[in-house]
């Protein structure tokens, strides 16, 4: 197996990943992240790393006090709230959090509706309103190149729900080379490839998250022996055995060659 993405992550950097995706509410990728860096040993906070966190996206501190307003209504669940309290801000980061918060309130909304009025349909314009709202935004984003790898996601999230799938593999492939950590991406980015050709033609980043990418994959797409070889080969690297993520990974390759290994 030719493991040309391998290469051992600090403990430090992915607390800081984990960080990052906190902040924008992607709590499972967040929760995914901060899983792998409790299973690593304590170090201690590189110089490098330290110099790195003392850095701030000045347009952000800007907006920091909406910012830190709007997360707050956010994680209460508050989403359109928040979304009115981001409108007009130009930071990468209120900008993907009012569009995910927009998208969240649709999505809550129409599981509202349906619970309210049970056997009855609703059309297809009111439960894809804040999808169309959210991909006009987002397209003139992407045309000018200002969406940051977390807002590419986001924009390929909503064109996936809108089945419109002509320009996904090329939204998840650059958002995972902008933003590696963003484990969402990466599965995302794996769902739109069919076949080991497609898998092969990515243009995955010189990163680690490319070999956990590979691994996972080559489940995805049947080629058990294959992800159980990188899976061990990340094991013998750096990743625990008794991750879980690992564990779970591993189970599903035996599942699927139902226990030949």
């Amino acid at each position: 197996v030719n493991n040309r993405y391998m290469e051992v992550p600090s403990k430090w950097e992915l607390v800081v990943a984990a960080r990052e995706l906190s902040d924008r509410g992607l709590v499972h990728s967040a929760k995914w992240m901060s899983e792998l860096s409790v299973s690593l040993p304590r170090s201690s906070l590189p110089d490098g790393l330290r110099d790195q966190l003392s850095h701030l996206d000045t347009e952000w501190m800007l907006e920091l006090d909406r910012y830190t307003f709007a997360k707050a209504c956010f994680d209460c669940r508050e989403y359109r709230r928040a979304a009115f309290h981001l409108e007009g801000c130009k930071s990468q980061k209120s900008i993907f959090l009012r569009g995910y918060s927009l998208y969240l309130a649709g999505e809550k909304n129409k599981q509202e509706q349906t619970s309210e009025v049970s056997g009855m349909t609703h059309s297809k314009e009111n439960s894809t309103k804040h999808l169309k709202l959210l991909q006009k935004e987002f397209s003139q984003l992407y045309e000018r190149k200002t969406l940051d790898g977390y807002g590419l996601y986001l924009f390929g999230v909503v064109l996936k729900e809108l089945d419109q799938r002509d320009k996904l593999r090329a939204i998840f492939e650059e958002s995972v080379n902008k933003v590696p950590f963003l484990w969402s991406a990466w599965q995302e980015l794996a769902a739109t490839c069919e076949d080991r050709e497609t898998l092969d033609t990515l243009d995955l980043p010189s990163h680690w998250m490319a070999e956990m990418f590979m691994a996972y994959a080559c489940l995805h797409l049947q080629h058990t022996e294959e992800s159980l070889q990188r899976y061990n080969d990340l094991t013998a690297s750096w990743l625990p055995a008794d991750s879980t993520h690992v564990k779970s990974q591993k189970a599903l390759v035996y599942y699927n060659a139902r226990g030949w290994y």
